[in-house]
């Protein structure tokens, strides 16, 4: 029986622009266009379907050591999108788990979406990054004008500005701490790993939490040598980004070298610890 590794993360493990990679005429006029998920949805084939999952590091990592990656299905992601897609897995029958950080600001105010607060429910559950976003924009949503309500405003003036990035710092520290709980939850079956986030705040955000630093793997640079940071590693590579490669895609996701990298550094990882 094959082993089960189950590789969370967002669009960088999914595997968003690998189909920029497929050699046919298709994709490669696609590389002199806005590319980013949006105008790549509505243009998947068979073909660009199979290339990416065939391409993206947990497959890799799976051909190579003949275990069985499980990845979730959809593009994106987030702690919340992580835990929900947790619930249909069989924890105690995996091998590992490796989570790729994302951004903190991503997540569902509470972390789940099982939650049924009014917050939840008024607003489908929208990020805190959005309605920082819709903030910067000076757009209206459910999310802001929630918020403004909780905190006696009418409008976002600096005082509310104020008392809402005092906000996102308490609700960064909330959701690192629900979601180190499910992990150690995990973690009285199945060994858990991480790769370090691709945001520079946040990745030097978890530098202050020694559950995740300890967990954090090594990364394989281009020159062979090792370590734990995404902005270290990255920069030994030429063209990390699809972006530094077709400028006009605007993809800033891993090129099919730098998801080749993520596997060595996985699979690395796995040999030094469980023998494959």
């Amino acid at each position: 029986m094959e082993d089960k590794i189950l590789f969370l993360g967002d669009s960088f493990t999914w595997g968003e622009g690998l189909e920029l990679f497929i050699e046919n005429e298709k994709w490669i006029k696609q590389r002199e266009l806005h590319s980013e998920w949006l105008q790549l949805e509505v243009i998947q084939d068979v073909e660009s379907i199979k290339f990416r999952e065939k391409n993206r590091y947990p497959r890799l990592v799976g051909d190579e050591l003949n275990i069985i990656p499980i990845t979730e299905f959809k593009n994106g992601g987030s702690f919340g999108t992580n835990l929900k897609f947790v619930k249909d897995v069989k924890i105690p029958d995996l091998t590992c788990i490796f989570v790729q950080l994302s951004q903190l600001g991503r997540n569902p105010l509470h972390l789940t979406y099982g939650c049924r607060c009014s917050y939840c429910t008024k607003t489908h559950w929208e990020s805190i990054e959005t309605i920082y976003n819709d903030i910067l924009e000076k757009k209206e949503s459910n999310g802001l004008r929630y918020m403004l309500d909780v905190f006696g405003h009418n409008e976002v003036d600096n005082e509310f500005l104020r008392k809402f990035l005092l906000f996102i710092k308490w609700h960064d520290r909330y959701i690192t701490e629900l979601f180190i709980e499910e992990c150690k939850k995990w973690e009285q079956t199945t060994p858990v790993y991480f790769i370090d986030s691709w945001s520079i705040d946040d990745s030097d955000y978890w530098r202050g939490y020694s559950y995740i630093n300890d967990r954090l793997i090594n990364l394989t640079k281009k020159d062979e040598t090792s370590t734990k940071r995404w902005s270290t590693f990255i920069e030994s590579f030429e063209n990390p980004y699809i972006v530094d490669l077709w400028p006009n895609t605007v993809n800033r996701h891993p090129t099919l070298e730098i998801q080749q990298y993520l596997a060595k550094s996985v699979i690395s990882h796995l040999r030094e610890n469980f023998g494959y």
